[in-house]
């Protein structure tokens, strides 16, 4: 119920010849709601009506994860899996393909309680619908703390991230950043990032592909490893006018 409760919104997005801006969540492809919690003293997962993923006004939406150590925490979706928690929205527009160039963005912003537990915390995902789907292709990912984050890659079959580039953020700010993707299974492919308007930087000429991929699809919202460090309490992202555009 809860992802119909979240998907009836009126759609509100502009559109351009080539790219889409959406204000709210009626205008993503998917909304990926917790919808278990886990609950420790009984160690088991029991269903939860809570709304993570909402609609905040200001062409803003709001991705909650809730940790209790000791006591319970949000899910990844339905899923019985204690070692992460996720709420995500997912797709605008058509799917990127092999050789396509896209550029994704968002201004995102934590809440001023945030901060990395030094486990995998993606506020951005692009990953592959089809073929090798498991790991993401390229993430924005917060580190440990609360100044260091990076947008990565995972490319082929190499094992662990390549950092395409790192930079500061910090809790309760407002960050724009704008992620320019060309997919290739050979050397021409890139990543390059722009953060609060900047020159673009990142990576050229490397292969940039999952195995046996041929569509990818973004993500946007909070997807955390647990850990016992973790933010205590209600913790939040927003993102402001994501956007996907084919280049």
């Amino acid at each position: 119920m809860k992802f119909l409760i979240a998907a009836f919104s009126v759609c509100t997005l502009t559109a351009s010849v080539s790219g889409i801006t959406v204000t709210n969540l009626a205008g993503f492809e998917g909304i990926e709601e917790p919808v278990v919690k886990y609950v420790v003293a009984s160690k088991s997962f029991v269903p939860d009506d809570f709304i993570n993923i909402t609609d905040c006004g200001s062409n803003t939406v709001r991705m909650t994860l809730r940790y209790y150590p000791g006591n319970w925490w949000d899910g990844d979706r339905d899923r019985h899996d204690t070692s992460r928690q996720r709420a995500e929205v997912k797709g605008i527009g058509p799917h990127q393909r092999n050789g396509e160039t896209f550029e994704y963005a968002t201004t995102w912003r934590t809440s001023p309680n945030f901060y990395g537990s030094g486990r995998f915390c993606h506020v951005f995902q692009l990953k592959a619908v089809d073929g090798d789907d498991g790991p993401p292709l390229v993430t924005l990912s917060i580190k440990a703390g609360t100044n260091d984050c990076d947008v990565q890659y995972w490319s082929g079959n190499s094992r662990g991230s390549k950092t395409v580039r790192a930079f500061k953020w910090s809790p309760g700010v407002w960050e724009n950043v704008r992620i320019r993707i060309k997919t290739s299974n050979t050397s021409d492919g890139k990543i390059l990032v722009s953060v609060n308007g900047d020159e673009f930087q990142g990576v050229k000429d490397v292969a940039v592909y999952r195995p046996d991929a041929t569509a990818y699809r973004p993500k946007w919202g909070l997807y955390r490893g647990t850990a016992e460090n973790l933010p205590p309490g209600g913790s939040y992202v927003e993102h402001k006018e994501a956007s996907a555009e084919k280049m």
